[in-house]
Parts: C-alpha cells; structure tokens; sequence
C-alpha cells in the first residue's frame, strides 16, 4: 500500500504545500488535500479533495480541525478490528 500525504492549505496556493504535494507524488503517495474556498492550485494535483467551501480562513480551519478528529477516529476504529 502506498504512504498517503495530508496537504492542508485554507487557500490552496501555499508554495511550500504546493512543492511538498509534488515531493509525495514523485514518491507514489496517495494525495489527501484539505482546503478552503476553491481548493486552488492544489485542487488538482491531489487524489482525494476534502475542500471547505468558504473563504472565512478561521471557519475553514475549524473544518479542517474536525475532519482531522474524524479522520482519527475511523482509524482508530479500523486499526482495532
């Protein structure tokens, strides 16, 4: 199975996301990106977009904030079975 990478960006134009994003692709991980508004330039360049459509940066990381709780927690009860 692959490693997955987890990009989050509330603009989905952070340089430093955008050049790590390409890092994990180059290495064959599964791209997650989480972000705001429109998802930006990091929109398309990942496997799985969990977008947050808003341009409130401070509601946008309180999404991001509970679908990494939930994220956590399908883990978890996966990794229990």
């Amino acid at each position: 199975t692959p490693d997955v990478l987890v990009a989050l960006s509330t603009s989905g134009e952070s340089p430093n996301i955008l050049r790590g994003v390409e890092a994990g692709r180059t290495r064959g991980a599964y791209l997650v990106a989480l972000t705001g508004d429109s998802g930006g330039h990091l929109a398309g360049k990942v496997d799985l977009l969990l977008n947050v459509p808003s341009r409130d940066a401070q509601r946008i990381q309180e999404c991001h904030i509970t679908i990494g709780h939930i994220a956590c927690s399908l883990i978890e009860q996966l990794a229990c079975k």
